[in-house]
């Protein structure tokens, strides 16, 4: 496959390109932390703790997983419901047969969380690709939505790819287009390496990071032996979901109205053009501001999760303020 393609797609996917048997688990296993939600057939994991609303959902980036968050989730439980998950096959949850994209992601959510009694009105937090969810989720289903969060969120506008020498954004491909930066896999896959952790997951709990490693080696494992079909398709799904958004944002100036919305970008490896990026997903609401928490690389919820905390506090806050704002006198 071309190493362009490839980064790309783990960059956007985190989870395998399209497992359709459940991924091997070794000898070890580790049950998982929440709950098992059947959203039609399939199984999706979701960890709900605290009470009081509104309800804080947790969209963890790619690579990442629903036990990343176990820095700010305690906290957040502490005076409101709180739900972290796992996409369809990360971690937990079920394998899907298709293409992991956007809209699944939204459909599977919604399908969880009513499943599991969870309501709205939500906040919602997206880390890295979890934020181009998040905003996906809000648009399907404004009316529970009473905020966001984007943790060093992924913009449609920061990924690209090669196309007969031209640097193109992927939103603004065709499908043949992207079909074309693709080469077939080699037929007979290596072997998986050992996985080790990446230093901002070791600043999980000890216990979680044995857990992280075990995630990881699942994770490696399906993504062996990716087919042409299946990450084109996957690809597809993906310009598709960047081609939605950008659509979104271009129609006016503030998307989002006047949505509570707060963006946290990391200090650390910082330029110009990621800046830019991050101020621009501020601009989405007219309510939106941006937060550069230095200290902090790109999973600013492991560096700095009292940053976050902060964030998704004070935009719990604004929603309350905004809903008595627009409640009927009497």
């Amino acid at each position: 496959m071309n190493a362009q393609v490839m980064t790309l797609v783990l960059t956007l996917l985190g989870t395998p390109v399209m497992p359709s048997t459940p991924m091997t688990t070794g000898p070890e296993t580790y049950p998982p932390p929440g709950t098992l939600v059947d959203v039609g057939g399939r199984r999706i994991h979701l960890h709900c703790t605290g009470a009081g609303s509104p309800t804080v959902i947790l969209e963890a980036g790619a690579s990442a997983y629903s036990i990343d968050w176990a820095l700010v989730q305690p906290a957040v439980a502490r005076t409101n419901r709180v739900c972290s998950y796992d996409r369809a096959g990360s971690a937990w949850s079920d394998p899907v047969p298709v293409a992991h994209e956007g809209e699944l992601v939204v459909r599977d959510l919604h399908a969880a969380l009513q499943a599991a009694g969870e309501r709205p009105p939500y906040v919602l937090v997206g880390a890295s690709l979890g934020s181009l969810f998040v905003r996906l989720y809000q648009h399907r289903h404004p009316a529970d939505v009473a905020g966001l969060v984007l943790v060093d969120g992924t913009h449609e506008d920061g990924l690209f790819l090669s196309v007969d020498g031209e640097v193109m954004p992927v939103w603004a491909m065709s499908a043949a287009q992207v079909r074309a930066t693709i080469a077939v896999p080699p037929a007979t896959p290596g072997p998986v390496a050992d996985p080790t952790l990446e230093p901002f997951a070791r600043r999980l709990p000890p216990d979680l990071q044995r857990v992280r490693l075990w995630l990881q080696r699942r994770a490696a494992e399906a993504q062996r032996a990716p087919t042409f079909e299946a990450v084109a398709a996957f690809m597809e799904g993906q310009r598709a979901t960047l081609a939605t958004l950008h659509a979104i944002d271009s129609a006016r100036p503030h998307p989002l109205d006047d949505l509570p919305l707060r963006v946290l970008t990391r200090g650390v490896n910082l330029n110009d053009r990621v800046k830019t990026l991050q101020a621009n997903l501020a601009r989405l609401s007219s309510k939106g501001t941006q937060t550069i928490v230095e200290g902090a690389d790109h999973e600013i919820h492991l560096f700095q999760p009292d940053a976050v905390i902060r964030a998704i506090t004070d935009v719990i806050a604004a929603s309350r303020s905004a809903t008595r704002a627009h409640a009927p006198r009497r």
